[in-house]
């Protein structure tokens, strides 16, 4: 009897998983974009939000990262990757200057890499400086 029934339930796991990913939940983690930054790995986007894929999100991210880098070649004086912070906004995370935003971290994004969205978010603005710094040296 015990045995039939973690059979059943082993089953029932293996089908909604089966489910999820056939359907494409990306707030599961089922989406893997890569965000790169001079052939730096950054981080991993694997969630949809604000209306855009995963895809999507990694290619608007990566405007404004072109935007940035641009503005920071013309100001070479100015450290405006210096001024990369988070802030919380509602329930979320952005990470940006005082007056560009890069990105935001959702909780979906949290969720996705089992985290909390404050320590993601964290973690990613270390990340985005990093490439960004390397980037300068180097570029």
């Amino acid at each position: 009897m015990f045995w039939t029934k973690t059979r059943l339930a082993v089953g029932l796991l293996g089908g909604l998983a089966a489910l999820a990913s056939s359907l494409g939940v990306s707030s599961l983690g089922q989406d893997n974009v890569p965000l790169k930054w001079d052939g730096y790995l950054i981080l991993r986007i694997r969630t949809d939000s604000g209306g855009l894929t995963a895809q999507q999100r990694a290619e608007v991210i990566q405007q404004r990262l072109q935007s940035l880098m641009e503005q920071q070649f013309a100001h070479e004086q100015e450290d405006i990757i210096g001024r990369i912070g988070v802030r919380r906004f509602g329930n979320e995370m952005v990470i940006g200057t005082p007056d560009h935003l890069i990105m935001t971290v959702t909780w979906a994004d949290a969720r996705a890499c089992n985290s909390s969205v404050y320590w993601l978010a964290h973690y990613w603005r270390a990340r985005l400086v990093e490439a960004l710094i390397i980037a300068t040296r180097t570029g």
